[in-house]
């Protein structure tokens, strides 16, 4: 039997692919370089904003994914996962135009957090998951609450500040934003 390969979809953006083939590499059990997982990245970061998509201020990104998971079919993923939370808004779209598992990280999330037995967690990320409720749609079946920070302009600014690679200054308001969702009782924060 061949090895299976993970397709992974990235470029949305291009440091949390990165951010993810690492972990990939980090949690993988391997004594040897041929004991890591086979995988294809492929790093698309002209696919249009999410956000704005969402927002009804820019264009769909839905055909540029669908485009790259072709690719990555082609190239012969049997699994594809997405690292951005954004675009599983448009996961069932997505499904439902290949014939390829994709992994719906939201979904996945949900049932580890779970064993954790949490009841409040703080959400951090871009004004499409946020909105959309993307974690809530899940976590509310296990019982947990989802808490936001006030000001979801600023968390949003934070997060094209990253992807500028403007760390610092994005850093500042992340940090307090965390410590608000602490205080408001969230026992642990999703960097989404």
């Amino acid at each position: 039997m061949s090895r299976r390969i993970l397709g992974v979809l990235g470029g949305m953006g291009p440091e949390a692919s990165a951010y993810f083939y690492t972990l990939i590499t980090k949690l993988t059990k391997a004594k040897k370089d041929q004991d890591h997982i086979s995988m294809i990245i492929y790093s698309e970061p002209t696919i249009p904003d999410r956000t704005k998509a969402f927002l009804g201020k820019g264009p769909s990104p839905v055909s540029a994914m669908i485009k790259a998971i072709k690719l990555l079919e082609q190239s012969g993923a049997h699994v594809i996962a997405i690292p951005c939370n954004s675009a599983h808004y448009w996961i069932n779209e997505l499904k439902n135009n290949t014939n390829t598992r994709i992994i719906d990280m939201i979904e996945e999330f949900s049932k580890d957090v779970k064993q954790l037995n949490y009841k409040k967690l703080g959400l951090l990320a871009t004004t499409t998951t946020v909105q959309s409720k993307l974690y809530e749609k899940y976590l509310q079946q296990h019982n947990i609450q989802i808490i936001l920070p006030q000001n979801q302009e600023q968390i949003m600014q934070a997060i094209y500040q990253i992807k500028a690679g403007k760390i610092k200054r994005a850093r500042k308001t992340l940090i307090k934003a965390a410590k608000e969702l602490q205080q408001k009782g969230a026992q642990a924060i999703i960097a989404g």
